[in-house]
C-alpha cells in the first residue's frame, strides 16, 4: 500500500527527461505525489456505494488489480515532458484507488472474521505491513537511484507483488458475517466454517446466522445510505468515535512532523539513509502494537501513544532552534514512534470493530474517506504553518494532542476481547445511558470485561458469534 511512497526519490538520478520539472515545480511536485491520495479518496467513494454488492472479498481482489495496473502505467511513462507526467499521474491515481478499496476492504474481512482474542492483533498488523511497504520502498529507491531508468524498477517491482496479493484474497472465503447480512445463510455456514474452525454446530449458527440476515436492496439511493449510518443509537454512537478518532489521528500533527522531519533531514545533510532509518523505527514501533493490542487493550495503546506524543510536541514547541538539532530529532522519534503505537495501527482496529455489521461497510467508507481527506488538508497546510512559526505550530497539535486524550478517555470503548456483536450492544447502552447524547459515562475496560461476561451472545473460545 505504501510502497510507491519512495519512488519519485529514486527518479531523481535515474536519466528522467521529466524530473526537472517536477524538481523546480513545487505545486507540480505536490499534484503529481497527490494523485495517490485522490485517487483513495475516489476509490472510498466507490465503496460507499457499492460495498454491499461487491463485498470484502472482491474488494480485495478489485485493490490488487488497481496495483498491478497502476504500477505498470507509472513504470510505461515515457515520450515527452508532459506526457510522460500525465502517464506517470494516472498510474499513481489507479494505484491510489486501489488503496481506497483496501483501506476498506482489509480490515472489514479481518475483524469480520477473526476471533476476538488475536483480532486486535491481526488488525494492527495491516498497519506493520504498511510501513513494510514504505521500507521496501525506501530501500529499494535508494538501491536504484543511481541506475538508469532504475525508477521504473521501483514501480515494476509492485506487480508480482500485487499479483502474489491477488492470487491469496481469491483462496480465502467470503466474510461469512457479509453473506449472513444479505441472507445468505447456509453460504455463511460454510465460510465460517473455513475462515474460524470446523469444530462448530451447524444447526446452531445456522440458527445464529439465520437471526442477523437480512435482504439488502444494491440499489438503495444516497440519502437512503446515509440515513442508515444514524439508525440507531449503536451507529450514531460509534460514527461520532469513529470520526472523532480518524480527526484527531490526522490533526494532531503527523503528516506536519514527517514533513519537518525530511526537511531537517536535509538540512543536516543525511540522505536516504536517514529516511530508511525511521521506517525501520515506525515499523519497530507498529509491532510493538501488534504485540500488546490484545492484551494490553485499544485505550491503553492510545493513551500510551498519544502521550509520547504530546511530550515530543511539547518538547518541539520550545526546542525549534537549530543549536538544538539532536533534541528535535529525538522528539521527533519519540513522535513518530507513539503514533506508530497508538493512532497508527489501533484506530483503524477500533474502526473495524465498533459499527454495527449492517452499517459497517458504508461507515468504514466514510472513515477512510475522511482520513485521506485530512491527511491531504493538513499536508497542504503544513509548509506554510511552519514557515510562519515552527513553535506555534507544534503549540497548537499539542493542545489538539491533549483534546484527542480527553476524547479517548469519556468517548472511546474498550473493546478487547469483545465480539463484534457485544461491542454493538455495548454502544447502543452507553446510547440509552448518555441520554441520547450527553457525555456522562466514562467507557471503561471493566464495563466491556463485564458485558463480555454476563451477554448471552458472548462469544465461546473460538470468537465465533452472529447474535445481537
Amino acid at each position: 500500500m505504501a510502497y510507491v511512497i519512495g519512488d519519485l526519490e529514486s527518479s531523481k538520478y535515474s536519466g528522467t527527461s521529466w524530473y526537472s520539472l517536477v524538481a523546480s515545480n513545487a505545486t507540480l511536485a505536490g499534484a503529481l505525489v497527490a494523485m495517490t491520495t485522490w485517487g483513495a479518496m475516489i476509490g472510498s467513494l466507490l465503496v460507499f456505494y457499492y460495498e454491499n454488492p461487491l463485498g470484502r472479498r472482491k474488494e480485495m481482489l478489485i485493490s490488487s488489480l488497481c496495483y498491478g495496473t497502476g504500477a505498470l502505467l507509472a513504470g510505461s511513462a515515457r515520450g515527452s515532458s508532459a506526457v510522460a507526467l500525465i502517464w506517470l499521474g494516472l498510474g499513481r491515481a489507479i494505484y491510489g484507488l486501489g488503496v481506497g478499496f483496501a483501506m476498506h476492504g482489509v480490515p472489514s474481512y479481518i475483524a469480520e472474521t477473526a476471533p476476538p482474542s488475536v483480532r486486535g492483533a491481526l488488525v494492527s498488523a495491516k498497519e506493520a505491513m504498511i510501513v513494510v511497504g514504505m521500507l521496501l520502498g525506501y530501500g529499494l529507491g535508494a538501491a536504484l537511484q543511481h541506475s538508469q531508468g532504475g525508477w521504473r524498477l521501483v514501480f515494476y517491482a509492485a506487480v508480482p507483488v500485487s499479483i502474489f496479493y491477488g492470487l491469496g484474497i481469491a483462496s480465502l472465503p467470503p466474510s461469512p458475517r457479509w453473506l449472513g447480512l444479505r441472507g445468505a445463510s447456509r453460504a455463511a455456514i460454510v465460510s465460517a466454517a473455513k475462515v474460524v474452525t470446523p469444530l462448530i454446530d451447524e444447526d446452531e449458527l445456522m440458527a445464529a446466522v439465520s437471526s442477523n440476515s437480512t435482504q439488502n436492496n444494491d440499489t438503495i439511493s444516497l440519502i437512503d445510505a446515509l440515513q442508515s449510518l444514524v439508525k440507531t443509537g449503536a451507529q450514531r454512537t460509534a460514527l461520532k468515535i469513529g470520526l472523532g478518532l480518524v480527526t484527531f489521528q490526522q490533526i494532531t500533527g503527523q503528516p506536519s512532523v514527517l514533513y519537518y522531519t525530511a526537511t531537517l533531514f536535509d538540512e543536516i545533510g543525511l540522505g536516504n539513509g536517514a529516511v530508511i532509518g525511521v521506517a525501520v523505527w515506525k515499523l519497530f514501533a507498529t509491532l510493538c502494537a501488534v504485540a500488546f493490542a490484545d492484551s494490553y487493550g485499544r485505550k491503553t495503546l492510545l493513551y500510551i501513544g498519544c502521550s509520547l506524543m504530546a511530550f515530543a510536541l511539547l518538547t518541539l514547541t520550545f526546542t525549534t532552534s537549530t543549536n538544538l538539532i539532536y533534541i528535535v530529532l529525538v522528539a521527533m522519534f519519540i513522535y513518530i514512534g507513539g503514533y506508530q503505537v497508538g493512532f497508527g495501527p489501533v484506530v483503524w482496529t477500533l474502526i473495524s470493530e465498533i459499527f454495527p455489521m449492517e452499517a459497517r461497510g458504508k461507515a468504514l467508507s466514510v472513515a477512510v474517506f475522511t482520513n485521506f481527506a485530512l491527511n491531504a488538508l493538513i499536508t497542504l497546510a503544513c509548509s506554510p504553518l511552519l514557515a510562519f512559526s515552527p513553535s506555534l505550530t507544534f503549540a497548537m497539535f499539542f493542545i489538539l494532542e491533549l483534546i484527542a486524550i480527553v476524547f479517548i478517555k469519556y468517548h472511546v470503548p474498550e473493546t478487547k476481547g469483545l465480539s463484534l456483536e457485544n461491542i454493538t450492544k455495548l454502544l447502543e447502552d452507553d446510547y440509552i445511558n448518555r441520554g441520547g447524547g450527553s457525555s456522562q459515562q466514562n467507557f471503561s475496560a471493566e464495563t466491556s470485561s463485564l458485558l463480555l461476561s454476563k451477554s448471552p451472545g458472548s462469544t465461546n473460545e473460538d470468537g465465533l458469534s452472529f447474535t445481537c
